[in-house]
């Protein structure tokens, strides 16, 4: 694989990280997409878009392969990126959602409103 390649030159490629999961995710190979962006966070803990990342890869594989204990990481992987981006609108979308899942009817409320405030428009897919 050209990702392994490019990454064993330098491991702080990002978007080598980015790609390679990307396309893992729409293999439907989610544990190694998850695999490979844990490996990524620990090279470069700064990059919010890998915990972005990760949390999609977790919430696909709770969604395809009923393994719902995963929202919870989901959960907390968009909390990171919240910390790291206040104004990221799809991050509360998404923390919104694993929170509905995770704790129940009416813990997503403030997540969704916020979303909402920064123009995140949801209404219509769900």
């Amino acid at each position: 694989m050209k990702t392994e390649k490019a990454l064993s030159i330098d491991p702080r490629l990002k978007d080598a990280y980015e790609v390679a999961s990307a396309s893992l995710c729409n293999q439907k190979r989610y544990d190694e997409a998850v695999e490979l962006l844990t490996k990524a966070i620990a090279v470069l803990p700064n990059e919010k878009s890998l915990f972005g990342e990760r949390a999609f890869a977790y919430w696909n594989n709770a969604v395809v392969y009923g393994k719902e204990y995963l929202y919870a990481k989901a959960l907390s992987d968009l909390n990171r990126v919240i910390e790291f981006d206040p104004q990221s609108a799809g991050a509360y979308y998404w923390r919104g959602r694993c929170k509905y899942i995770v704790y129940g009817a009416g813990s997503d409320e403030n997540d969704l409103k916020r979303a909402e405030e920064l123009g995140y428009n949801y209404r219509g897919w769900i």
